[in-house]
C-alpha cells in the first residue's frame, strides 16, 4: 500500500499503487483540490492554466473574494486531515472569543481610568470647599478600590484567556494523537 498526501490540507489517502496515478491530476477527497502525483515524497502542486492574453484596456474578472472565516456557515468533517478541518466552528469561536476579551478588558482599564478621574476631581472640589478629610477619604478609596478593581480586572482577563488556551491545548492534543 502507498499513500498520497495532499499537498493542499495534508489528507493522507491510502491507494495500492502509485504507478497508474504517476503524472496525473488527483482531486482531494477532503478539500476538492487538484494535484499531481509525483514519485517523490510530496506530490506537485498543478499549476494553473495561463490566462489568455487580453486586448488592451480589457481586465481580467476577478476572483470572488473569500469571505472571513468567522462568517462562514457553520461545517463538521470528521474525517478532515486536521484538526483545523473537523473543528473549523470551535476555531471560529476561539477567535471570537479571544477578540470580545481583548475588547471587554481595554473598556474596563477606561472605565477603571475615568472612575480615578472622576474621583480626582471630587477629591480636588473637596479640598476647594475646605473638607481635608473627606478629600483624603476620597484619594485613599481611589488607590485602593482602584488597586483592586484593576487586578479583578487583569486577574478576569487572564482567567478567560486561559480558558481559550485551554481549548487551542484539546485542538492540538486531537491533532496530535491522529497522527
Amino acid at each position: 500500500m502507498a499513500s498520497i498526501q495532499c499537498p493542499h490540507c495534508r489528507h493522507e489517502a491510502s491507494v495500492p499503487s502509485l504507478d497508474p496515478l504517476l503524472g496525473k491530476n488527483v482531486k482531494c477527497p477532503s478539500c476538492n483540490e487538484s494535484f499531481t502525483v509525483s514519485s517523490g515524497s510530496s506530490p506537485e502542486i498543478q499549476a494553473a492554466p495561463p490566462a489568455a492574453m487580453a486586448p488592451p484596456n480589457v481586465h481580467a474578472p476577478r476572483r470572488p473574494t473569500k469571505n472571513p472565516s468567522w462568517l462562514m456557515p457553520l461545517e463538521y468533517d470528521p474525517k478532515a486531515a486536521t484538526s483545523a478541518g473537523r473543528y473549523p466552528n470551535l476555531l471560529r469561536y476561539i477567535k471570537i472569543v479571544e477578540f470580545l476579551q481583548k475588547c471587554f478588558f481595554w473598556l474596563a482599564i477606561a472605565a477603571g481610568i475615568l472612575y480615578g478621574v472622576f474621583g480626582v476631581f471630587m477629591a480636588v472640589s473637596s479640598l476647594i470647599s475646605g473638607e481635608v478629610i473627606l478629600a483624603i477619604g476620597i484619594l485613599a478609596l481611589i488607590v485602593i478600590g482602584g488597586a483592586i478593581y484593576l487586578g479583578t480586572v487583569w486577574l478576569a482577563y487572564i482567567s478567560a484567556m486561559a480558558g481559550t488556551e485551554f481549548l487551542r491545548v484539546f485542538i492540538d492534543v486531537e491533532n496530535n494523537t491522529r497522527q
